[in-house]
């Protein structure tokens, strides 16, 4: 069986799970260095990543906003942004800003979840069963 031709959003689909994938993960890892930098107890750290959790409710406003714009597009400023947001995370002078930069990447990283989804109904359906893996593994 011939193997489904990737779509042409699929660069910034694995951009966009890629950069999430980092940035859900690194928390754990570096709360003991930003309650260093920023001067925060335990209780302050756990705060801010407590806020932080509430970016998931960014996702209903972003999902709306890709009903209207269309998928694709959501996703390519999706995978456009969130490195900045990222990279505004690592600038951050103090907590309220570091704050703001992690809302907008939690925000931004958001469509992630749809983004295997999206990836697997852009393959034709007559291929769509030799990508069965690929596609199930990519939505999680």
């Amino acid at each position: 069986m011939k193997a489904a031709a990737a779509p042409r959003s699929a660069p910034a689909l694995l951009g966009l799970m890629a950069w999430w994938g980092y940035l859900s993960g690194v928390h754990g890892s570096i709360a003991p260095l930003l309650a260093r930098s920023f001067a925060l107890s335990d209780a302050e750290i756990a705060g801010l990543f407590s806020w932080i959790g509430v970016a998931s409710l960014l996702a209903l406003a972003l999902g709306r906003a890709a009903d209207r714009i269309g998928r694709r597009r959501a996703l390519l400023v999706c995978a456009a942004g969130l490195p900045l947001a990222a990279a505004a995370s690592a600038l951050a002078a103090d907590p309220r800003a570091y704050l703001v930069a992690q809302l907008a990447a939690f925000g931004l990283g958001a469509p992630n979840g749809c983004g295997g989804r999206h990836y697997c109904l852009k393959i034709p359906l007559k291929n769509r069963a030799a990508s069965a893996f690929a596609c199930l593994s990519a939505s999680g």
